[in-house]
């Protein structure tokens, strides 16, 4: 069974100067990003890609997934003030975090079927589940409106295909990996 490795990065305390650091390319797209919250985000995710996967620009498949020329599958995910990497062998895999306050059913109910409200412990962890899968499958695959056919602790069925997951926690926030085979995950927290 393959050990996906998930990196997180807080990027609270991040230093801005730190932009230095990236492509002229890159340092454009960030200063795009009016607020500072979403520039440290952004500048968060590509030095963390270069750390841990030699590289911070990488191209998108036709469908919007990244990837990187003979590189490992990987998925990228925000929530302010953490940046999340799913880095693993296996492919595809998917990931995505978000503070357990920010989800409101209010907002997100046309994409969260009834039938799978009933059979995930909390909405954040549902969302995260739909979000990650998405991500891994990217954008023409896989249809978040569509309710799961079936849903286990570590696996969820759906048209089309499968997945299994993972649910982390950390400080009020919820973290959702998933990758197309049986996998563990080792969460690793990362200082720039």
């Amino acid at each position: 069974m393959e050990t996906l490795r998930l990196y997180l990065l807080d990027v609270a305390s991040l230093p801005l100067e730190k932009a230095d650091l990236l492509s002229a390319s890159e340092q454009t797209k960030m200063h795009r990003y009016v607020k500072v919250e979403d520039r440290r985000l952004f500048l968060g995710s590509r030095l963390l890609c270069k750390k841990v996967l030699g590289s911070s620009e990488f191209s998108h498949l036709d469908n919007g997934k990244p990837f990187l020329e003979a590189g490992p599958s990987f998925s990228l995910s925000h929530s302010y003030p953490y940046v999340a990497l799913l880095v693993g062998e296996a492919s595809p895999v998917g990931v995505d975090l978000e503070a357990k306050e920010r989800v409101l059913l209010s907002k997100l109910e046309e994409y969260l079927p009834p039938s799978d409200r009933d059979r995930v412990p909390d909405l954040a962890s549902l969302w995260c589940l739909k979000e990650a899968i998405y991500k891994a499958r990217g954008k023409d695959y896989f249809n978040p409106k569509a309710p799961f056919e079936e849903i286990s602790k570590d696996q969820v069925r759906f048209a089309g295909g499968s997945f299994f997951y993972r649910v982390l926690e950390k400080e009020g926030f919820v973290i959702v990996a998933v990758s197309s085979t049986p996998f563990e995950a080792e969460m690793i927290t990362v200082d720039l």
